[in-house]
């Protein structure tokens, strides 16, 4: 009998490990990409496809050309945010990093992104 209860009650914190560890890597809105942590909205409309192209896009500064779709041929549908971006360790002395904010827009129908400057600070981040 005890060893039954042992076993059943493994397995229940088994689970509850495993549902704790897929709700921490779901739930993730920045993402690192050399010294700069690109952060989106908790509740972002892109796709984790999407969030890493801006992300790749913000830092390395390149947008690649895309088609204009046939459902575009009379106006993009865009989805807007805005995102933020943390480039570290930026300056020697305290505050040493640039925080940038960013809107973004990109067409639902064909992918076209529009990226616009809003405002930058520095920031105390990194000691």
């Amino acid at each position: 009998m005890k060893k039954v209860i042992s076993i059943t009650l493994v397995f229940i914190i088994a689970m509850f490990a495993c549902i704790g560890a897929f709700a921490e890597t779901g739930s993730s809105n920045m993402i690192d990409i050399d010294h700069v942590t690109v952060i989106f909205e908790e509740d972002s409309m892109f796709t984790p496809e999407e969030q890493q192209y801006i992300a790749e896009m913000l830092v390395y500064g390149n947008e690649n050309a895309t088609t204009l779709g046939i459902g575009c041929l009379f106006g993009h549908k865009y989805v807007e945010e805005t995102v933020t971006t943390i480039t570290h360790c930026v300056n020697p002395t305290d505050p040493r990093c640039l925080q940038e904010y960013f809107l973004i827009q990109t067409c639902s129908r064909c992918g076209k992104t529009n990226t616009e400057f809003i405002y930058s600070m520095y920031i105390s981040c990194c000691p």
